[in-house]
This record gives structure tokens, C-alpha cells and sequence, in this order.
């Protein structure tokens, strides 16, 4: 590991989990935290730490994401606002207040035939958002975990409870098409999905969340893994022809990296997964009932532990991490399976020509980590190489 770039900073970053880093393709956005201070939108190089860009922004960034051509940035503010704001410059193109949602934490966008409408959740509410007439639709739902664009008019929601839903904007249907474990946090895996699982709790917190369960675009159950260790969130990238390599932090400033396998040669000796197994009877929390049979015949994928890392800079928080996966378009547009897609959905910059730094081998990543918790201190953004 290595220290590619440091950035000082003007403000301290806005620290609200998944979506305190929003991930471009060259760039990251983040929204400042510290209300004593000039709050901005920032972009930064993921190549130097430079602050390309920075737009006045008095309120906090809940969630985001990008049109399908990459070049509007749209923000959910705190409370009740929805932002577009020109990716390139940051410069703002609207505001939109009337009729929107209050405290969304989660968008997708949808521009069908120039009615651009917006798709945002809380916990337990769905909600539809059109720009045009600035009126929305409300659906109730059992807590959301990601919202995925399928196409202009179909989006699938995934409900902390474990229903995924479709939802299809020429009628504002939505409907039930699978039923499976709690869940946590969902991405999108060549083609089909990774699926964090848990227990339900009496309080309503979902429990014992150490369960990734692969499917395909059906949800049926192609691979599972069980780790031995708490995180908060993870990412996968693409590891090859046999497996995936995943990042799992743990809050505020633990890394560990896994290899998960899919090789028939079996496991690793220090895989908390054990070996790669087929005609086992799965010990999925998972109820019988549901996508995820527990009579099912689980496949697990093993694990080679490659690094576990604490920052230890005093006031250390790990903001994410940056792969070729995450470095990917938005866009169900550019979406393609993760095998050999990196080559093609690279960093190149805007004139077309690839730079070394902006096409990451798949095993590379970049950790992104601040100072934030020692609030009296200068505050640094540093960019790590793995």
C-alpha cells in the first residue's frame, strides 16, 4: 500500500455512509459537513487530489447519482430538495423543491422520452418525482436497500424485509417479483447480484449481516459466502475468470480485502468460507419460504485473506474505496458483464486518449481516508494505492 496523493481541505466531508463518496468516472464528488464554514459541492481528481470543481452548497448530501450521459449531476439534499448540477463545472442548472420528498436515501432517474422523472426512498416510502409538473407518487415499502435502473421504464427495488420489486413508470406499478432473506446492501455482479443477508432482530435491526449471497438475474442462488468478521459495506470488483475481489470496511478506518473463489481446486487454509462446496445443505439464516431455499444445495466460494489494514492516523475514517468496478458508468446504459469490460469502460479522460493512471488493473484499488474525527486538526484527504 501506498500513498498516491494527499489533498488538504477547506471543510470537513459530509460523513453519511455509502453516500459520502460518489463515484464518477475520473472523479469524486463530496458534500461539505461543517455548517461554521463556506459549505461547497467539491469535485476532486482521483488521479492528483486536486479540487477540479466546487459549487457554493448550503445543505447535506443524502444521496446521488448521474443522468445516462454522465453529464448531470443530481443530488438529494437533507431534508426536501432535489439539485442538478452540471458535472463538469458544477455549475447549478436547478433546484427543485415543490412536492419532493422529505428525507430520501436513495435515487435513480429515469428520462423516457424527455419526461425525466426521479426515483427516490426512504425507509418505508417510494417515491416518484416528476420534474416537468413537480408532483410525485408515493408506494409504501418494508425499508429500501438499493434501487437498480433496468431500463428508461423498469427499476427493481430491494427492500431491507427481502422483497425485490419492479417497478414499471408507464402505469406506476409496483409488484412483487421475489421474495428472499433480510438484506442490507445489494451491487450489481456480472449480470447478476451480491446480496448482504441477515436475521431480522425484534427491534427491527437486521442481525448477523455476514452472509453474501450471489445470484443471477433471476435471484436464483448461484454462489454464497460466510465471513467470520463484522464491516459496514463492501465493494466487489472483478477478480478474474474465477471469482471476485472484495473490500470490507469496517467503520470508521478497518480494511480487510478477500479473494473469493470460485476455482474447483477448493479453498485456502486460512479462508473463513472454508473450501468451494456443492451438495451441501446451506445454513443460510435465510427462511425456507423464501428465493433463498434453506433446503437449497449451496455452492460456497472460498476465501484468501490478502489484507487487513487499521489506519491509525489519529481521527482516521475510511471514506471507500475506488475500483475498476466502481469506475464504472452509472448508466444501465454502459453496464456490460464485469469479465473483460474493464478495458472498455476505462478512465480515459475527455479527449479520448487513455492516461496510464486512468485504466486500474482489476487487483488495484484506490482507499480514500480522512481526518475527520479529530475535528480540531487541519483537515487532509489521502488517497491510498492497494
Amino acid at each position: 500500500m501506498k500513498i498516491l496523493w494527499q489533498s488538504r481541505l477547506q471543510n470537513r466531508l459530509r460523513d453519511i455512509g455509502e453516500n459520502v463518496l460518489i463515484k464518477g468516472d475520473r472523479a469524486l464528488y463530496v458534500g461539505d459537513n461543517d455548517e461554521q464554514k463556506q459549505m461547497k459541492l467539491r469535485k476532486f481528481s482521483l488521479a492528483s487530489g486536486e479540487q477540479l470543481a466546487g459549487a457554493p452548497f448550503r445543505d447535506f448530501t443524502r444521496a446521488a447519482t448521474f443522468d445516462d450521459d454522465g453529464r448531470t449531476l443530481v443530488v438529494l439534499g437533507f431534508i426536501d430538495t432535489i439539485y442538478k448540477f452540471n458535472a463538469a463545472d458544477l455549475a447549478l442548472i436547478s433546484k427543485h423543491k415543490k412536492g419532493v420528498l422529505k428525507y430520501g436515501n436513495f435515487i435513480a432517474l429515469s428520462s423516457e422520452g424527455g419526461d425525466k422523472k426521479a426515483i427516490a426512498a426512504t425507509d418505508d416510502t417510494l417515491f416518484i418525482y416528476d420534474f416537468e409538473t413537480q408532483t410525485g407518487t408515493q408506494k409504501r415499502l418494508k425499508g429500501c436497500a438499493a434501487i437498480f435502473k433496468q431500463d428508461e421504464l423498469n427499476f427493481l427495488i430491494f427492500t431491507r424485509s427481502g422483497q425485490i420489486y419492479r417497478l414499471n413508470l408507464s402505469g406506476c406499478e409496483l409488484k412483487i417479483i421475489a421474495k428472499t432473506c433480510s438484506m442490507t446492501q445489494v451491487q450489481r455482479v456480472g449480470g447478476g447480484y451480491c446480496i448482504r443477508v441477515g436475521e431480522a432482530g425484534e427491534n427491527g435491526e437486521i442481525e448477523g449481516a455476514n452472509e453474501l449471497v450471489f445470484t443471477d438475474a433471476n435471484f436464483n442462488v448461484k454462489f454464497r459466502v460466510k465471513l467470520d468478521f463484522d464491516f459496514d459495506k463492501f465493494e466487489l470488483a472483478a477478480g478474474g475468470s474465477d471469482g471476485w475481489r472484495g473490500y470490507f470496511i469496517n467503520e470508521p478506518n478497518e480494511l480487510r480485502v478477500l479473494d473469493l473463489m470460485r476455482s474447483d481446486a477448493g479453498g485456502f487454509e486460512h479462508g473463513c468460507s472454508g473450501e468451494f462446496m456443492q451438495g451441501k445443505a446451506s445454513k443460510s439464516r435465510c427462511e425456507a419460504t423464501n428465493k433463498f431455499e434453506q433446503n437449497e444445495l449451496a455452492r460456497y466460494l472460498a476465501t484468501k485473506p490478502v489484507l487487513t489494514h487499521k489506519f491509525k492516523q489519529k481521527g482516521a475514517r475510511i471514506l471507500g474505496v475506488v475500483t475498476a468496478t466502481s469506475c464504472q458508468a452509472v448508466s444501465v446504459k454502459y453496464e456490460a458483464e464485469q469479465k473483460g469490460a474493464f478495458a472498455e469502460q476505462n478512465l480515459a479522460p475527455e479527449g479520448g486518449e487513455k492516461e496510464e493512471y486512468a485504466q486500474p488493473h482489476t487487483h488495484t484499488c484506490r482507499v480514500l481516508v480522512d481526518n475527520a474525527y479529530d475535528e480540531g486538526a487541519e483537515q487532509i484527504l489521502t488517497c491510498y494505492e492497494i
